[in-house]
């Protein structure tokens, strides 16, 4: 079973009231329509289908929390030949990555800050929104079909890795220390990983062993 993190008070609540202001501000602006957060509190299990079914027409919807790690261009590319799994080499961002949703479809995201009281420091209306939730639709097919994934209960994490301009789920199965990637996007160039295809940690890995990183991001 794949799941969301799960927030609860006064982390949610927290949460919640700031980002009805920041919802108010991209209604101010005209990048939102004019509806309120709705108070139920957020998506703790990746079902794309219930949730939709659950959620009100006419409301905002804070929906999954995922922790976001990221993987720095050095260690991308150096351990591409190691036997390592990607466990041992990624980071935590302090960061959380917040699904936003209007009348069932995902309209933004917002980022927080847990070591800073779950401070959210950015919320974004874009089509970034979409992918993460066809992703997220891919995760329930892969939990449906695949036995492994099926009797598995772990929590997603986002992964990022900016200097190539790529982020993915991240499906780690502790017990037994391997970890999968599921692609959420990455640029047209790394033709091995393609949008929402699941791979293993080293196949993840070898993809970035001679793409150069993006002037600017390395």
């Amino acid at each position: 079973m794949f799941l969301a993190d799960q927030l609860v008070d006064p982390a949610r609540a927290n949460l919640q009231n700031q980002l009805d202001h920041w919802l108010g501000n991209a209604v101010g602006a005209n990048v939102l329509p004019p509806q309120p957060l709705h108070p139920d509190s957020p998506a703790e299990f990746i079902n794309v289908a219930l949730a939709a079914e659950a959620e009100p027409a006419s409301s905002y919807i804070f929906g999954e929390t995922f922790t976001i790690y990221f993987l720095d261009p050095v260690t991308a590319q150096s351990a591409a030949s190691k036997s390592q799994d990607l466990s041992q080499m990624t980071q935590p961002a302090d960061r959380r990555y917040h699904q936003l949703r209007y009348q069932g479809q995902p309209v933004a995201y917002a980022h927080s800050i847990p070591s800073n009281g779950d401070e959210v420091c950015q919320l974004m209306v874009s089509n970034y929104a979409q992918h993460v939730q066809r992703a997220m639709e891919r995760l329930d097919e892969i939990e449906k079909t695949n036995e492994k994934y099926a009797a598995l209960k772990t929590n997603v994490r986002m992964l990022a890795v900016q200097a190539f301009n790529v982020t993915a789920f991240w499906i780690y199965d502790e017990p037994v220390g391997e970890s999968d990637i599921l692609v959420i996007s990455a640029p047209p160039s790394m033709t091995s990983l393609q949008t929402n295809d699941l791979i293993n940690s080293s196949g993840f890995l070898e993809a970035f062993a001679k793409e150069p990183p993006i002037r600017g991001l390395a």
